[in-house]
């Protein structure tokens, strides 16, 4: 089995991973009892601090997964034809060709995934402070 065993495969991790993402971010879309983000027009997801962290687990899993992909792919482009007919050479072109595919889309991947994360987090520490401040607020400045 591969480096990706069977996480590439359909119907396995990644595309559950990506449903529940979907499922996370569609949550309390009427922005009822939750915060809200994204969308510079006023739309955007609700979601309540529980949800907000659920999401933030499933991107940090998006990201962590994107980088445990980094080894195989790097042996893909890295792989020698083993023998010099031009069978062997233009398999080993292609695999070649398609592994830098695959790297520029993985790194794409870790960059978005690493930017929404960063996005999700701060949002979450923008609401910690205002919950901490309404709490001081509340209880005399304590």
């Amino acid at each position: 089995m591969s480096a990706l065993g069977d996480r590439m495969t359909p119907g396995g991790t990644d595309q559950q991973l990506e449903q529940q993402v979907r499922l996370d971010l569609m949550t309390d879309t009427q922005g009822q009892n939750g915060l809200r983000l994204g969308g510079g027009s006023g739309r955007g997801y609700a979601l309540s601090p529980a949800d907000l962290q659920s999401a933030i687990n499933t991107w940090q899993q998006i990201l962590d997964r994107a980088r445990t992909y980094d080894r195989a792919i790097a042996r893909m482009t890295n792989v020698v034809a083993p023998a010099p007919d031009d069978a062997s050479q233009t398999f080993t072109l292609q695999l070649r060709i398609s592994a830098d595919i695959l790297a520029e889309s993985n790194t794409s991947l870790k960059t978005y995934a690493a930017t929404y994360l960063a996005r999700l987090r701060a949002t979450q520490q923008a609401y910690q402070n205002t919950e901490h401040g309404n709490a001081t607020t509340m209880g005399g400045g304590r």
